[in-house]
């Protein structure tokens, strides 16, 4: 008789549980899911500001070479400005897209994680009964309210842990992005003050040469920092995965 009635009181205790997690599950899906896409507006506004401002510099420099009556050299510096700045908003769109959806399959996941509690929850007597019967063992010793605390403690430490690791990583991909793009706005600035000293000089050919080799230096770390910031996004997204299931096992 009192082994029945501690079943009962424990199969209550784990049932109130249970219908207390979907709503951690569901807040915890929306705060991630708002933080990504914050990221995302974040990354492709600062992108955006980055592209206009060489976008106005080498405006600034067209109009010094179309003064200085070198028509061609201010076309060419023109169009360049306008792909350079073309380039930094179609990468701002990318990564914002990418944020939105990494935040949209997270907060699905956590979503159908929370489905599957509440058919846990719906199930049969009979059904809830051979559940309790596989784990009484090792519930045994725990009282119910002992065993409702440590499962929410668990929780929350699991959820929590992941959380801070998936934002860290998502900072440090951050970072080395803005590193890299700084790191290629500068080399490009100084392959392009050297063609302009060669233009100058009348070397239009070894300027031409220094300014597809900025370029391409640019246009390098810009794709590295790219890859990276991926490779970080998606660890983050398997950190948040993982954390999440082993809160709940």
């Amino acid at each position: 008789m009192k082994n029945n009635t501690f079943i009962t009181k424990l199969a209550s205790g784990l049932v109130i549980g249970i219908f207390a997690m979907p709503t951690l599950a569901e807040d915890r899906g929306d705060r991630i899911d708002e933080r990504l896409d914050n990221k995302g507006e974040r990354i492709n506004e600062r992108l955006d500001n980055r592209g206009d401002r060489i976008e106005e510099r080498f405006d600034t420099r067209a109009d010094r070479a179309s003064d200085a009556g070198k028509d061609k050299l201010a076309e060419r510096l023109e169009n360049k400005g306008d792909a350079i700045n073309e380039r930094l908003d179609n990468k701002g769109d990318r990564i914002e897209d990418r944020m939105d959806n990494k935040g949209d399959r997270i907060d699905r996941r956590l979503e159908k994680r929370e489905n599957r509690r509440e058919r846990y929850a719906n199930l049969s007597d009979e059904e809830r009964r051979a559940f309790r019967e596989r784990r009484r063992e090792r519930l045994e010793n725990m009282t119910p309210e002992q065993r409702q605390v440590h499962r929410e403690k668990r929780q929350e430490h699991r959820e929590h842990h992941a959380d801070r690791r998936e934002h860290r990583l998502d900072k440090r991909g951050d970072r080395i992005d803005r590193r890299l793009d700084h790191r290629g706005d500068r080399v490009e600035d100084r392959f392009d003050r050297r063609a302009d000293h060669a233009r100058d000089a009348g070397h239009d050919r070894v300027a031409d040469r220094l300014e597809r080799k900025g370029d391409h230096i640019d246009r390098r770390l810009d794709r590295k920092g790219d890859r990276v910031n991926h490779r970080l996004d998606r660890k983050s997204h398997r950190v948040a995965s993982n954390g999440g299931a082993r809160a709940h096992r």
